[in-house]
């Protein structure tokens, strides 16, 4: 399952809506500058894929576009919907899963450039992946 939290006023949120469909695209830390502008720039005042400098692809099965440069999308059906604060928490169950053979082999590989996915931590502050770990235990403890 995937979840989004995702404010009343955004129009991103009346789209989700209507259509109880939503796409996660997943960018790396080149992408910084067009995922912190799509954040800040409203779709209600103009394309924000124009605004971003973004290419819009084909999903798979949905009829919205998919953020070309990113190295994985993930498409989703609406399951479930509630509130939490001042945002709507959106659950999807995933339809389709694409990404790109140099980010996602089995696993996320995040030690090579197109793998360190980015991620917004608040305002504009954002973090990629660097380095993964793995966690291991003594069976008999």
């Amino acid at each position: 399952l995937i979840a989004v939290a995702i404010h009343p006023a955004r129009l991103t949120h009346e789209y989700v809506s209507k259509s109880e469909f939503f796409a996660v695209n997943i960018p790396t830390a080149e992408l910084l500058t067009a995922v912190h502008r799509c954040g800040m720039e409203t779709g209600r005042a103009g394309d924000k894929f124009v605004v971003a400098k973004l290419t819009p692809v084909d999903a798979v099965t949905l009829d919205l576009p998919l953020v070309g440069e990113c190295v994985a999308h993930i498409e989703c059906g609406v399951i479930g919907r509630t509130s939490f604060g001042d945002h709507d928490i959106f659950v999807g169950t995933p339809l389709a899963v694409s990404a790109l053979d140099e980010a996602f082999r089995e696993r996320w590989l995040i030690e090579v450039d197109a793998g360190r996915v980015l991620h917004h931590l608040r305002a504009d502050h954002y973090a990629a992946l660097g380095r993964g770990y793995q966690a291991r235990y003594d069976e008999e403890e």
